[in-house]
């Protein structure tokens, strides 16, 4: 059946399209960052926020309030406290200067670049383009960091785990701001971003410190109260994706379960398990779908099924499978690309411990 991998929670998705539930924030906590903010506005000649919040979201943006005559030129700042623990000090400076600038800023992709020529001469074209290229790898790296694992658990999970912000913060923080060039090079190859690097010099990561913005703009004290302050607004921000993750993998669920039975009661050919190793691997990752592409690779040895026991390998034995990848990608057969692809990615690819599913627990997979 067909899988669905657009089914996923992406940094893009966690952003409010409003006012965000966050932090007030409060000059006196923050004087480092005040005196930052104030030394844009200046530069920039542009009117001072209303308000200033740190939010769960990952967006550094400007949210406009036109309701009524009296509010039209009311403004706040949004700073999407993720964003804190990706950039460094200097990073943040170029990112709130482009959100300032009316641009929203993100992780990933991203668009805009009018205000590209006018920052890069005041605050330089290296940290412009070191800044964008930061944002640019993020993507990859949150992915590694928790949202490509959280995607995996939500196709079998229907909630979020409650301290689901906690967890990210863990896991960004084992991860750090250093070698993020593999990172790097993976989104350039998925997205297209040269027409606004190309004037900059291309994408570069060189330089920056190891200390993100937080941790050198702010007191640690404030940091652990904003973390705690925003764990349940980002389990609002979180769940409805984390839903529509778990809703469109039910079909999937219930054909594992019909294929499941089948082959308990001895009723499972070749097709149906082949097919039920592709749900498993999907709903419960690669470890959980091994032993059944092994099974189907002894009764049938075909290079596509080859090809998913290497590549289930990877989480079970990651020197056996570039070994077996390494002969497939050398071979004639016409899964060598994907097999070389999958060697280039093993360096960076982010191997999860096998997930249990829901319906595991109550006896509806066997390996």
């Amino acid at each position: 059946m067909q899988l669905p991998v657009d089914a996923r929670i992406e940094a893009q998705h966690l952003i409010t399209t409003g006012l965000p539930m966050g932090v007030p924030f409060d000059r006196e906590d923050a004087p480092n960052l005040s005196r930052e903010l104030d030394g844009l506005c200046d530069g920039l000649k542009c009117s001072r926020p209303a308000e200033i919040v740190f939010a769960a979201e990952f967006a550094v943006r400007l949210q406009r309030d036109e309701r009524g005559f009296w509010r039209a030129k009311r403004s706040t700042l949004v700073i999407g406290w993720p964003l804190l623990q990706l950039l460094d000090a200097d990073e943040l400076r170029v990112a709130l200067a482009l959100a300032l600038s009316e641009e929203i800023v993100t992780p990933g992709a991203f668009a805009g670049g009018a205000a590209d020529q006018r920052i890069a001469q005041w605050l330089g074209r290296g940290l412009l383009q070191r800044t964008l290229s930061r944002l640019l790898a993020a993507q990859a790296v949150l992915d590694s960091a928790g949202l490509q694992d959280w995607s995996a658990r939500a196709r079998c999970e229907a909630k979020p785990p409650v301290a689901a912000l906690a967890q990210l913060r863990a896991c960004i923080e084992a991860r750090g701001r250093g070698n993020w060039h593999a990172e790097l090079q993976r989104a350039l190859g998925i997205v297209e971003v040269a027409a606004r690097l190309a004037p900059l010099g291309g994408a570069d990561l060189t330089g920056g410190s190891h200390r993100n913005a937080a941790q050198a703009m702010l007191w640690e004290g404030l940091c652990t109260r904003i973390w705690t302050a925003l764990e349940a607004p980002f389990l609002t921000l979180l769940t409805p994706h984390w839903q529509a993750c778990y809703d469109a993998s039910a079909p999937c669920r219930e054909r594992a379960k019909v294929l499941t039975a089948q082959r308990r009661a001895a009723q499972l050919d070749l097709a149906g398990l082949i097919e039920l190793a592709e749900l498993i691997e999907f709903l419960a990752g690669p470890r959980a779908a091994h032993p059944l592409f092994q099974q189907a690779y002894a009764q049938q040895r075909q290079p596509s099924l080859a090809l998913a026991l290497a590549r289930t390998m990877i989480a079970v034995d990651a020197a056996r499978a570039t070994v077996a990848l390494s002969r497939l990608a050398a071979s004639s057969y016409p899964v060598a690309e994907q097999a070389r692809a999958l060697l280039d990615s093993l360096p960076t690819r982010a191997v999860s411990p096998s997930l249990t599913p829901e319906f595991a627990h109550k006896g509806a997979i066997t390996s």
